[in-house]
Parts: C-alpha cells; structure tokens; sequence
C-alpha cells in the first residue's frame, strides 16, 4: 500500500473545503426557496408508510393525480435499467419489464393473505414486481420469500425489489432467495431528479418533487443536487490523488468510527460498573476484523431486577443495517413460557408510552424492539459527534440507556402481575 503523500493530504482538505462551500450554497438555497416543506411539516422524514410508500405509489401509478400518466413509471424503469440494482452477491441486475402496450397496475399496501401485506405491487398480465420499502424498520420473518413466492403464484416472471436508504442487503432473505436491491440515496434520487426534468414549475407535481427530493437527501445525506456537483467533479478530476487514495481514506473513516465507538462505550461501560451492573464488552464479536459490525456490549440486569430474574440481556449495538446505534433487550435463549409475557409487554409498551418507546417492530432478535441512542448513524452524524465534547455524548447515551432499562423493568414487572 502506498503511503499518502502531504500533497495528497492538501488535496483532501481542499476538498473537504470545495463540498462544504457548496454544502453552505445548497443550505442558504434551500432555507430561502425550501424551507417550508409539507412532508415533514405533517409526517417524520422516515415515516416509511404514511410518507414514502404512498407518495412513490402516487408517483409510479399511471392513474395518480401528478397527470402525468405512466411517464414517472417509464423514467423508474430507465433509472433501473441504467443504473441496475444488485442481487445478495453484488451482481448487477438490470430490470427488464415486458415491453408492449400493456396498462400497468400499481397498487399499495397489498394484502396478500398469507404471503404478508406488499408495500408496493406493480402488474401487468404475465408480470409483476414487488417492492419492500425499508427506512429504519426491522424485517419481518421471511418477508422477501414470502413476497417471492406470491410472485410465482400469480406471474410468469418478476422480482422482488428491497429499496433502502443505502442500498444494503435483507437481512431474513438467505442466499437462496432471488430479489434485487436497490438505494433511495442512488435509484431514487436519480429517477427523481429524471421526473423533475419533464415538469415545469407550472405543473402541480413540480414543488411535491422538490421538496419529496429533500426529505430524501435529509435521509441520505445526499444535499448536493447536479449543478452543486459540477464544480467538485472538475476538482477530483484536477487533482487525481484523491481519487488514487480514496480506499485508504474510506478504511481511515471506518477505523475512526470504531475508535469513536469504543471511547464511547468505555465512557459508558464505567458509569454502568459504578451504577452496579455487570457489561460483558463484545471485543470477540469483530472476529478480528477492522469493520463497523458487529459492534456491542451486553449490559447483564442487577439480579434483584424482573429482567434479571428472566435472564435477559440488555444490547448497545451499532445496527449498521439499519443505520442506528439502538439499545435493546435479548436472551441468550428465549424461554418458550416468556413469550405470552412479551407480548403483553409490547401490548403495554404501545398502549402506555405510545412509539416512542421502541423504534423497531417485536422480532426474534429483539422481542421488544430497539430503542434509537443515534439515528440516523450516518456518515453526517459521525462527523457531528466527533465536533462534541465525549464526556457530554457519554453522559446523554448513559441516560438514554438506563431510562430504557428502567422503561423495560417497569413494563416487565406491569406484564407479570394480575389482571
């Protein structure tokens, strides 16, 4: 590996400084033409059904409101066809749809009895496609499968689309079930870019475009639109180190962030010792690997405590997945009679203390959910947590996590007693 040179060091603060000047544009652009924004004014950025189903379902159905026919659905298969999604291999998968005269149903939220409830259903005779759109919740069991075997009940032929944030694997998937993955910080920020370009700012459709664009590139972190580009490309191109070094650059942001993850867990871990709990630290988990995951440490529950009496374990865990560091409850192994009390938990946990409690659906891996300490756990947020002061990260995480225990046990102690 080739040492990087001090001029090559030069390189990337100056271009550390090109992307913020023109982060600076993009943000005094968008708070003088953008700062109302109606999706986040009524909904969260990454409310997931409410927001980004229904409004791609608006956009891809030929039949939405937008008037503008199947055009936004042709420039979705372009987009896919171009910039292909990959399978679990990292293999591209170009789309193909039939070609022809067929009309094409778009439908949202399917219910397809057994095989589970579809986010977006696109058909036509002999074709279907199923998306599964995914922000920040969990997978359900066997969610792709299911949708993959309603696919060959019903059509010839059509995959199963996983739309993320990043782009990233399923996780409940296997490698024996075929689906593509696409990205919303590529795929969908490039076919929205493609709709904007037939619309005028006359047409109704326009500024829902726009502003849909934003939310996404809060999400993303993708602020910089085409023409902010421009003048960073020509940078890169001038000054080719920083292309020759960017893999080193990546492992030095990736080395950084495990350090960071790390301090912060030591900060933690010796508040926890001091509060009385006992932290089995996780070193053995990264099997030797300079990585982001798996990334946690298992807070073990005072035995005086309800939960520890049902020998559960309290995870901090980096979910990369996901892009959140959540904290959670888990069992070594779950005791078949702790389920009916679980459920009574997650019962009184949605009743009582309403979403904010957990931010994942009940799954095997966590049966309560998990509670988001940072989200989104992006590369933003990463650079923003390093600009703070430990000690003032340590001491918010701490609180966070021990209310959360304290919001478990006294669910857990609720679920236990008489009706």
């Amino acid at each position: 590996m080739t040492a990087i040179t001090e001029d090559a060091l030069n390189q990337f603060r100056d271009l550390a400084a090109e992307i913020k000047n023109a982060r600076d544009r993009a943000e005094t652009r968008k708070g003088k033409r953008e700062r109302f924004n109606l999706f986040t004014i009524l909904l969260k950025a990454e409310d997931e059904v409410r927001l980004h189903t229904r409004f791609l379902h608006c956009l891809l159905n030929p039949e939405g409101d937008h008037n503008f026919g199947g055009r936004f659905l042709d420039l979705f298969f372009a987009t896919l066809s171009e910039i292909p999604g990959l399978d679990h291999k990292d293999n591209p998968v170009p789309l193909e749809p039939p070609l022809g005269g067929q009309s094409w149903t778009v439908t949202k939220e399917t219910n397809c009895s057994d095989y589970g409830r579809i986010d977006l259903l696109l058909e036509q005779p002999g074709f279907g496609i199923a998306i599964e759109n995914k922000i920040y919740a969990s997978e359900q069991k066997d969610q792709v499968a299911r949708y993959a075997e309603y696919l060959r009940s019903k059509h010839v032929q059509g995959p199963v689309i996983f739309l993320t944030l990043s782009g990233r694997n399923s996780t409940t998937a296997g490698i024996d079930v075929s689906y593509v993955r696409i990205s919303y910080s590529r795929h969908v920020l490039d076919w929205l870019e493609r709709c904007l370009r037939i619309t005028t700012p006359s047409d109704p459709v326009y500024l829902a475009l726009r502003q849909y664009r934003s939310v996404v590139g809060q999400l993303t972190g993708n602020f910089l639109l085409s023409e902010d580009m421009k003048p960073i490309s020509e940078f890169v191109r001038e000054n080719p180190d920083i292309v020759r070094y960017r893999t080193e650059v990546a492992n030095a942001i990736d080395r950084a962030r495990l350090d960071f993850l790390d301090r912060l867990a030591d900060g933690i871990i010796v508040r926890l010792t001091e509060k009385g709990y006992a932290v089995d630290r996780r070193d053995k988990a990264r099997l030797g690997k300079i990585g982001l995951n798996p990334w946690a440490f298992i807070i073990i529950p005072l035995p005086t405590s309800n939960l520890g009496r049902m020998n559960v374990r309290i995870w901090v865990e980096d979910i990369t997945s996901y892009g959140v560091l959540g904290v959670g409850i888990k069992f070594p192994v779950l005791p078949t009679e702790h389920q009916p009390l679980l459920d009574r938990m997650n019962t009184i946990l949605d009743q009582d203390f309403g979403p904010e409690s957990r931010e994942s659906r009940p799954n095997p891996a966590w049966p309560t959910g998990w509670h988001k300490l940072i989200a989104p756990f992006d590369d933003n947020q990463l650079a923003c947590l390093f600009e703070r002061d430990l000690t003032e990260i340590v001491d918010e995480k701490l609180n966070a996590i021990c209310s959360h225990i304290e919001l478990i046990e006294k669910t857990s102690v609720k679920a236990a007693s008489p009706i």
